[in-house]
């Protein structure tokens, strides 16, 4: 899942600990990256570790190596920055991209992300990431004037389907995908949403060749309500549009062909308001309440899940909750040393990937330097 392109949160969990990384809002006072610092949280201190730039996704090829994407700050370069046992070990820069807005890790041979055009440019570009961080090539992706690639999704280095939205008078109105083999972009093909004016992208996730991509739709305008999208592509082609009946998926993760989980938008109110929704080919069931509001991720691993969101009451403290088989178990963590994963009024949602019995997650945080980013491990 993407977050906002300002600042962001990175936090990995193992089964010993949590870790977390996170960028600093603008306006901050910048920290150096090689100064610990400890904060109090909830269940004990935490230690803080500065990382370079400005990341907007992440993914993790072992329980313990992660890539963290984005952008340099002030360079306005795409970057992958990678992190190992919560430090910054490497820092690669994409020159053709103005910044890396998704990524996808599908195993130990590395991931694959998507870059967004530099200005005056229209090409996206598709980022070769290696084990280890660096950057083994990059393709150049031409897209019809006004659409965008907005989320990936592989099962393996040479398969992996892209995620993107087409602009027409100012609105977002189809919904399109692309099946890419390492080498080889399939053509797009285009998907009517449940309505048509304005489309949010929340995520999408394979499972072999089946996909899920859930996102919100709305008709445009006060009175026109949010309503849930879900996509369901067979080896690239996607079937028509679903609704699920809520107010917008943010996110979605898959445990097989059939069965995946996905989170909803919920809202900027006091009160928590996300979900989490069983989808069973394609089809909204069980609904269960989630302790976050607006704009909760979810990665999975077998039947356990992980959401990440933020929780009232102000700074927004991050919450995670564990997940099994749809049902959310045991209390939340909360973390209060940070601002939280969320930040409403940007439009930004928190990122979680999971790799083995850890896992790690993206979002906003609350003070640090505009270009810093922190690890915070316990």
């Amino acid at each position: 899942m993407r977050t906002s392109l300002r600042s962001a949160v990175l936090v990995a969990a193992t089964a010993a600990g949590v870790m977390f990384v996170s960028s600093g809002l603008a306006g901050a006072a910048s920290i150096g990256s090689s100064l610990p610092v400890v904060r109090a949280a909830a269940g004990g201190a935490l230690g803080n570790y500065q990382i370079t730039g400005v990341e907007d996704a992440v993914g993790c090829v072992t329980a313990h190596r992660c890539m963290a994407v984005g952008y340099g700050g002030g360079t306005a370069a795409g970057q992958v920055v990678t992190v190992v046992g919560g430090k910054q070990v490497r820092v690669s820069v994409v020159p053709s991209a103005s910044n890396l807005v998704a990524v996808s890790c599908p195993n130990r041979f590395g991931c694959w992300a998507i870059g967004s055009p530099r200005i005056g440019h229209r090409n996206f570009v598709l980022v070769k990431i290696s084990p280890v961080g660096g950057v083994r090539s990059v393709t150049r992706v031409r897209v019809q004037g006004g659409a965008s690639l907005n989320e990936i999704s592989c099962t393996s280095m040479t398969s992996c389907e892209l995620f993107g939205i087409t602009l027409t008078n100012s609105y977002h109105n189809n919904w399109y995908f692309f099946a890419w083999t390492g080498q080889k972009l399939s053509r797009p093909y285009f998907v009517k949403p449940p309505e048509v004016s304005y489309l949010a992208p929340g995520g999408i996730s394979c499972w072999r060749e089946t996909c899920v991509a859930v996102g919100a739709s709305t008709g445009g305008g006060s009175a026109s309500p949010t309503v849930d999208g879900i996509i369901t592509t067979s080896n690239g082609v996607p079937s028509t549009a679903r609704t699920g009946g809520g107010t917008g998926f943010s996110d979605v993760s898959c445990v097989s062909s059939s069965t995946c989980y996905a989170t909803t938008l919920g809202s900027f109110t006091a009160t928590p308001g996300n979900t989490v929704v069983t989808l069973d080919n394609g089809v909204a069931g069980n609904v269960q309440s989630l302790p976050t509001y607006w704009g909760s991720s979810i990665a999975c691993a077998g039947a356990t899940c992980w959401a990440a969101g933020v929780t009232p009451p102000s700074p927004r403290p991050a919450v995670f909750m564990m997940i099994t088989s749809g049902v959310p178990a045991g209390s939340p963590v909360i973390d209060t040393a940070t601002g939280g994963l969320g930040f409403p009024g940007s439009g930004s949602h928190p990122a979680i990937a999971r790799r083995g019995n850890g896992f790690a997650a993206l979002g906003p945080a609350a003070s640090g330097g505009p270009d810093v980013s922190e690890v915070v491990t316990n």
